[in-house]
């Protein structure tokens, strides 16, 4: 295990420090941007070793140094400012600098309150000094970290070989939170350069709203590891009264993937295993770069309550194989799940030009056999077939609903569902 320690600065280390100071990635996270010439950091660095209320530390690796820690006391508090070698940088190292600085201080028995500032768009910052329990205040340009009371921490390496977030976008965060409960993740918000990723050998690399081009000998290095995700958004699609479809953003996909996977959906589906975090962010990267909207979320006013899709769409024949559940029965009025299947077909009939759908039910399912026919689904029942289904044979039927078979029904459905449609 290599041995990560906290020293301090020394006048030998003045050319470190400029080197690091004038790096592009730490300029840009500065507050104040401008490059600084050597002169100028000569004199900056020999007042800060002469001066009482500075402290500078140096992160090392075994005998590297690989990162940088300083303190300035203002009035009474302490205001951080810390940074990485480009070398070592999303492998959790801007944690443990932060880890062991209050090791050092609580051996030294520091009192202060500790301050760090951070800009919008750094969001791996952010989630560092939440994590260490820092008190977050928003300002107009940044975000201020307070902390009290300080802890000390084992210090652990970095775990290699896990997730790799790339993101300047806060909600981002959300997104951390959920590969977190199954993979270990780091989030990182600077532009990220091969020779850091070839140290930190991730797994798999994630990119959400991420500010900087990805380079291509990152994206070579990568390959089929690398899942890039856009923002979107949850445009409304199609509106009902109280109810509507819309668009799937990132940050739904915790909730779908619990849905899609609770006992209640998975019995009624095909397929049999339980679908991996990363299986299902793969599919949304996907689906994301279609133009045709063919997933959508259903709503109850402002509430997610369920699920409508469009598999297998074949666009030259006009079909597709409809998918649609409610996923949370608790949060949704009676009448929801009429006004899924409801809204989910005229959707699929109105809006993207589907002429015939093409799906299957389960013949033990008497409650959808029943809603197929009234939606005027045409179920072949003389030609069902078995497949397996949790280790079982299941009896199978094909069902096919027409547009035309459907606007024949549309008049009854709008009559039932009081809908004021033209």
């Amino acid at each position: 295990m290599e041995r990560i320690t906290l020293r301090p600065a020394t006048s030998g280390d003045l050319l470190l420090l400029y080197n690091w100071a004038n790096d592009p990635v730490v300029r840009a996270n500065s507050f104040h941007t401008e490059n600084i010439s050597l002169d100028e950091h000569k004199i900056w660095f020999e007042n800060c070793l002469a001066d009482e209320n500075i402290f500078i530390f140096i992160l090392m690796l075994e005998n590297i140094p690989i990162g940088q820690v300083r303190l300035n006391k203002t009035d009474n508090f302490y205001i951080i400012n810390y940074s990485i070698d480009i070398n070592y940088r999303a492998q959790g190292y801007g944690k443990i600098i932060l880890q062991l600085l209050e090791n050092t201080l609580l051996d030294k028995n520091f009192g202060g309150k500790l301050v760090g500032y951070v800009k919008k768009n750094n969001v791996a910052s952010q989630l560092i000094f939440k994590s260490l329990s820092y008190t977050e205040f928003e300002e107009p340009n940044f975000y201020r970290y307070e902390k009290q009371e300080l802890n000390h921490y084992n210090i652990t390496p970095p775990e290699w070989g896990g997730v790799l977030l790339l993101s300047n976008n806060r909600n981002s965060i959300h997104l951390y939170d959920w590969i977190n409960e199954n993979e270990n993740v780091i989030i990182y918000s600077d532009e990220i350069f091969l020779p850091a990723l070839k140290n930190l050998k991730p797994r798999l690399v994630i990119s959400y709203d991420y500010s900087h081009q990805i380079s291509d000998d990152v994206r070579n290095f990568l390959a089929d590891n690398l899942i890039e995700l856009l923002v979107g958004s949850n445009k409304i699609l199609l509106e009902i009264g109280n109810y509507s479809l819309r668009e799937i953003t990132p940050l739904d996909l915790k909730m779908i993937l619990e849905w899609r996977n609770s006992p209640r959906v998975h019995s009624m589906m095909l397929t049999d295993h339980k679908i991996t975090w990363e299986e299902h962010l793969r599919w949304f990267a996907k689906i994301q770069r279609d133009p045709v909207k063919k997933h959508t979320l259903f709503y109850f006013k402002d509430t997610p309550i369920g699920y409508s899709a469009y598999n297998d769409f074949d666009g030259e024949n006009k079909t597709c194989s409809p998918g649609d559940y409610i996923g949370e029965i608790d949060k949704s009025p009676k009448d929801a799940g009429i006004f899924s299947w409801y809204m989910g077909l005229a959707y699929g009939f109105d809006n993207l030009g589907i002429l015939k759908y093409i799906t299957t039910v389960f013949a033990d399912n008497k409650k959808a056999l029943k809603l197929n026919k009234y939606w005027g689904y045409e179920i072949d029942e003389k030609n069902g077939y078995f497949v397996t289904k949790d280790g079982k044979q299941k009896l199978l039927y094909d069902a096919v609903l027409t547009k035309e078979r459907f606007e024949e029904r549309r008049v009854q459905m709008v009559e039932m569902l009081q809908l004021d449609e033209d």
